[in-house]
């Protein structure tokens, strides 16, 4: 029995580390620069962030959240093109906002490799602000 209970002990234990591997963002952000993308993935600019508390408490929340993978269930979203930048690098993600239903953000790396991250609907305010869109039926 105890070797059961040290097995199921370590699964959950394993489980939990994947489920809370932190996102890839590792850089010091100048500017936070958010586009929506069509479908066609032709990008519209929407906004820039550029203060550094905002961008501090948008890094610091972005890399707390939860690993997810695409396979979990959600339709289609309002669709973003997030870059992070400083004056040497910049590193780009994409967003699927579902709104109320919090959303996905993924690079073209991490989403090749199956590594996504479940967005809050808190940090969805804090990079879009006003210019959430509502989901289209």
């Amino acid at each position: 029995m105890k070797k059961y209970s040290l097995l199921s002990f370590l699964t959950i234990f394993l489980l939990s580390g994947c489920a809370s591997e932190e996102l890839p963002l590792k850089m010091e952000v100048s500017n936070i620069e958010v586009y929506s993308l069509s479908v066609d993935r032709e990008k519209t600019y929407i906004l820039t962030i550029s203060d550094p508390n905002a961008i501090n408490g948008i890094v610091s929340e972005l890399n707390k959240l939860t690993k997810t993978n695409f396979n979990d269930p959600e339709r289609g979203g309002n669709r973003y093109e997030i870059q992070f930048r400083n004056e040497k690098e910049e590193k780009v993600f994409e967003y699927n906002d579902l709104v109320e239903f919090g959303g996905k953000i993924y690079t073209e790396e991490s989403a090749d490799k199956g590594k996504v991250w479940s967005v809050t609907d808190n940090m969805s305010r804090k990079l879009l602000g006003d210019n959430r869109k509502p989901l289209e039926s």
